[in-house]
């Protein structure tokens, strides 16, 4: 018994013969996206050296840029960072005045003893108002605030909190070796237009 026994209606109207390839075409991408993230070259990647090479200067932000380090905590002296396999930590703000008051992008790093002790850590901490990229073992954290002596503090990823984001993941992928290849192209279904 067949319970399909003539097309849907409407399936003959021209929006349905137009959208049916789009919408094919946005599953296509939904599933390449899918396929894309479990091919990640950095999955297992493992960097045991200094976790400061992985900071790009204030510069690559703009002029008007500047940084201020914080010294890093020795997660052997944390219980609780020690159980989770953190190897390394490390801060820095980068920080411009501005028109009464100020803009701040923090970025913190972790470096897991395995890939595997970085992305349990990072299901159990991701927070609101963050933004958080991992790649081999290590898992790097950024966050804005804007400073006004009139509104106070306005937390929120600015846009170059975003860019300095960018800018670590592609220092860490090109020390752990797994630097993004070219882009595969996905042919595009052509619609015919009536």
């Amino acid at each position: 018994m067949s319970f399909f026994k003539s097309a849907p209606r409407g399936a003959d109207q021209p929006c349905v013969r137009c959208c049916a390839p789009a919408l094919l075409f946005a599953g296509l991408l939904a599933l390449a996206s899918v396929a894309r993230a479990g091919d990640d070259p950095c999955r297992d990647s493992r960097h045991a050296g200094d976790l400061a090479a992985l900071f790009v200067p204030p510069r690559e932000l703009g002029f008007d840029w500047d940084s201020v380090r914080e010294t890093p905590s020795n997660p052997a002296d944390d219980k609780e960072l020690r159980a989770a396999g953190v190897r390394a930590t490390h801060s820095l703000h980068y920080t411009r005045a501005r028109q009464g008051g100020s803009e701040v992008c923090s970025l913190e790093i972790w470096g897991f003893a395995t890939a595997a002790a970085a992305r349990r850590a990072q299901a159990g901490i991701e927070q609101p108002g963050w933004r958080f990229t991992l790649r081999g073992n290590l898992l790097m954290m950024s966050r804005g605030v804007t400073f006004s002596r009139a509104d106070g503090f306005r937390p929120g990823l600015l846009p170059e909190c975003h860019r300095l984001a960018d800018l670590t993941e592609t220092r860490a992928r090109e020390l752990l070796g797994c630097s993004d290849p070219s882009p595969t192209a996905i042919p595009i279904p052509r619609v015919p237009f009536r």
